[in-house]
């Protein structure tokens, strides 16, 4: 049985872990999975690892084979229950008066939120980190407002308790890719999984 390498993104949703198990296990059956969490999966893209998932672009240089494999949107939220002891910020500017959490992936602007209508709006955070699991605690155990991958859709699962805010006003989308050096591209393990993608239900 061969081994396949896979550096995930620091904080990957147990959801999207089991669609690699999924994808893997239908395609190639014969392989071992290895699956490490990285914060800064790119810093690994000339190290050990067979297939990268990352967020945002692609490096700018050098012989790789990438695919888009989710489009993920994100947003605001906060706890129901924040929100009636400390109120709704109901405009942009309101933002600074609330405790901030950022999800920092490739893709997002460090410091700041996405505009909906293209641009980003600087903010000063509390809290930035490319743990989306974690900035969702927070928000979850009231701890402030938060911008997250949003739930609705496979990226992420339930998110009972949290409410939207600011909708058509702060709202972004980032790219999940998976990435691999086209030598091991031509790999046929690595090929049959990359080849698979999109038929499995990804992009």
């Amino acid at each position: 049985m061969g081994c396949l390498k896979v550096c995930a993104p620091v904080g990957f949703p147990a959801v999207e872990r089991a669609r690699v198990l999924r994808l893997a296990l239908a395609v190639a059956p014969d392989l071992e999975l290895d699956v490490a969490e990285c914060g800064a999966p790119l810093s690994h893209a000339d190290g050990e690892f067979d297939l990268l998932m990352h967020f945002g672009a692609p490096p700018a240089s050098g012989a790789w084979f990438s695919r888009v494999i989710r489009r993920v949107p994100v947003g605001l939220v906060a706890a129901k229950e924040y929100l009636d002891r400390v109120g709704r910020p109901e405009r942009l500017a309101a933002l600074s008066t609330h405790p901030l959490f950022l999800w920092s992936v490739g893709g997002l602007e460090p410091r700041s939120v996405p505009l909906a209508g293209g641009g980003w709006q600087a903010v000063d955070p509390w809290m930035s980190t490319p743990n989306a699991e974690l900035v969702r605690a927070a928000a979850r155990a009231g701890a402030g407002v938060a911008l997250v991958p949003l739930a609705g859709q496979p990226f992420h699962g339930s998110d009972e308790g949290l409410e939207r805010l600011l909708v058509g006003e702060v709202e972004g989308e980032v790219q999940l890719r998976m990435l691999a050096t086209n030598r091991r591209a031509r790999n046929p393990r690595i090929d049959r999984v990359l080849s698979n993608i999109e038929a499995m239900g990804w992009a």
